[in-house]
């Protein structure tokens, strides 16, 4: 898995000596709870034990350098005092100090998300931070994750004792139905979704000057170009969320769709909505024959 920056790769044993020189610093573990590396040696055990899961644990490489700068995975979350549902997950993340505040472990989470979804059927996360380690919260928020409004203590983790943990969890929507908007528009298409699991500010501004000459208006700036998608969790596109007929007459009705309204052949909402789009069309065909199907 990568993006222009990273790559998120299996550990090796030869990583043993980056990973203590970013994992010995006294600034890193303890904010995400385990204890700083005492030794090169005990930094390459914990890539043959800790790390020793290619399908669920990576390295984040930074291409610039070729060499890891932090870790990212997810796995069960019963060895920790969150308040998990049944079978769910709990995710985990650091990165060395010197690329802290560079949006690198939100880059790496949403690849990370991006692979669950498209391979697994994981139906929720759940993940909590330290309530005086507030940049970890910042990261899984700007990635879909809602806090539950619990805390607790996880006296498990080190310097756990005493320190509340702010919980929070993202809802998955594992499979293409998901991203197939209210009104039939595949939202893993739409280029603000793009835009915003990427977080490319370049794209944004790409998107905001072809989406002003296209509607004839100058309000759709960079800043507006973010949405992870109209049924799915996380920052929605100003115009889907608050200006759309689709979303409020669907969600008012109890549907999941138009394709479960009766009136959809003769919506004039929907008409205006999505005109002769053949493939928001298509879509609201196969989700109709899904529930059909049902």
């Amino acid at each position: 898995m990568e993006t222009d920056r990273i790559i998120l790769r299996p550990w090796r044993d030869s990583d043993a000596e980056v990973l203590y020189k970013w994992a010995s610093d006294p600034d890193v573990g303890p904010r995400a709870g385990w204890a700083p590396h005492k030794s090169v040696e005990e930094s390459l055990e914990i890539i043959r034990t800790v790390f020793n899961d290619a399908l669920h644990t990576w390295a984040i490489e930074l291409k610039e350098t070729g060499q890891p700068i932090g870790a990212m995975g997810y796995g069960p979350s019963c060895e920790c005092d969150l308040p998990a549902r049944e079978g769910e997950l709990l995710i985990g993340y650091w990165v060395a100090k010197p690329y802290w505040n560079q949006g690198i472990c939100t880059e790496a989470l949403r690849l990370m998300l991006d692979h669950i979804r498209q391979t697994t059927d994981i139906k929720s996360l759940i993940s909590g931070h330290f309530v005086d380690n507030p940049a970890s919260g910042r990261v899984m928020e700007k990635c879909g994750f809602v806090p539950t409004g619990e805390t607790c203590i996880d006296e498990k983790q080190y310097q756990g004792m005493g320190r509340p943990i702010r919980v929070l969890r993202l809802v998955i929507k594992t499979n293409m139905d998901k991203m197939i908007g209210y009104c039939g528009i595949n939202c893993e298409k739409c280029e603000a979704r793009i835009a915003t699991i990427k977080d490319d500010d370049k794209m944004r501004e790409e998107v905001s000057r072809k989406w002003c000459e296209l509607f004839h208006t100058d309000i759709i700036t960079p800043d507006k170009i973010n949405c992870t998608g109209c049924r799915g969790d996380g920052v929605k596109y100003f115009f889907c969320n608050e200006l759309c007929e689709i979303k409020p007459c669907v969600t008012s009705k109890g549907y999941v769709s138009c394709a479960e309204c009766a009136e959809i052949d003769s919506c004039t909402k929907l008409a205006a909505e999505i005109g002769n789009n053949e493939d928001a069309r298509n879509n609201l065909k196969h989700l109709i024959k899904r529930e059909q199907n049902k």
